[in-house]
């Protein structure tokens, strides 16, 4: 594969947005900084009611457009709008919470001329608690194919804010799904659309992001049942062995998360479980959170 600068073509950054004004300079900030020149960043504001509007006062970069509109919730209606009005014939995804280091864009623009159709790499995280695992990083994985089968069974390796894919095939899956049931998981879901249409999935296994995981972005995982809704209509595709060890791996999942944000109610149900009928590795590392929990329970 032959990798080489592509500063011609045009990246469009979609950044929904709603009352993150904490965060939200950082963000911008990190778009300005990229290495990468040529891109134009898209923010879509819902109608923020905290600073959000007076940050945005603060940049005069032409390469910047504010739009507004009433997404009603709906993540998904705000990213869309942005899709719609870019002009790049690629997307890369930027959360108003997330940013990302200077070289992220140069360093996937490189995949352009390829065979690639999207590209995503390792996350940072920063994370405001006192357990073990608070700034772990977000490894994502290799996906093998076929790669909709390994999205599914092993669960969603793609964070949304290292995503760079070509513009064509976010239209040819038409978009975004907007779906109510979907809130939260609506990324996870068009990976998967995706992914129907084309396997040529790129990892870059370099943390060119940070993730701030905080309650309002981590709460819609710690439900298995919510997370299934964005692969539901795709189960007829798997066998029964397929199926089980998915469900394995999504109990693990949401009793991880579950665990990391302090979450133990029912927990201790869920890793027994696990520690009874999960692999060896998920066995062990869910005996470990186990003795953590019933420790802590105790005292």
């Amino acid at each position: 594969m032959t990798l080489e600068l592509n500063s011609n073509t045009l990246i469009s950054i979609v950044m929904p947005t709603y009352n993150q004004s904490e965060f939200l300079a950082y963000a911008i900030d990190s778009v300005l900084s990229q290495s990468f020149k040529n891109w134009e960043l898209l923010i879509v504001d819902n109608f923020s009611s905290d600073d959000t509007t007076k940050i945005l006062g603060n940049y005069s970069d032409p390469r910047i457009k504010v739009l507004q509109i009433n997404n009603g919730g709906v993540i998904a209606k705000s990213r869309n709008v942005a899709i719609k009005a870019s002009r790049g014939d690629w997307i890369a995804f930027l959360d108003s919470d997330d940013y990302w280091l200077p070289t992220k864009l140069e360093m996937l623009s490189k995949y352009f001329n390829t065979s690639c159709d999207l590209i995503y790499h390792h996350m940072k995280v920063v994370k405001g608690a006192d357990n073990i695992f608070a700034n772990e990083p977000i490894k994502s994985r290799k996906l093998i194919k076929p790669v909709l089968k390994d999205l599914i069974i092993n669960g969603n390796t793609i964070a949304t804010s290292s995503v760079v894919v070509r513009k064509k095939n976010l239209v040819e899956v038409d978009y975004m799904s907007e779906a109510p049931e979907l809130i939260g998981i609506e990324d996870y879901n068009t990976w998967l659309h995706i992914s129907k249409i084309t396997e040529a999935f790129q990892l870059v296994p370099v943390e060119l992001g940070v993730y701030r995981r905080h309650e309002n972005n981590s709460s819609q995982y710690q439900d298995s049942n919510l997370y299934k809704e964005a692969f539901r209509e795709f189960l007829p595709l798997l066998s029964d062995r397929e199926k089980k060890q998915m469900n394995l791996n999504y109990v693990y999942a949401c009793a991880r998360l579950k665990y990391l944000n302090k979450n133990y109610q029912n927990l201790r149900q869920e890793l027994t479980y696990l520690v009874i009928y999960g692999s060896v590795l998920i066995k062990a590392k869910s005996l470990f959170m186990l003795i953590i929990v019933l420790r802590i329970k105790s005292i």
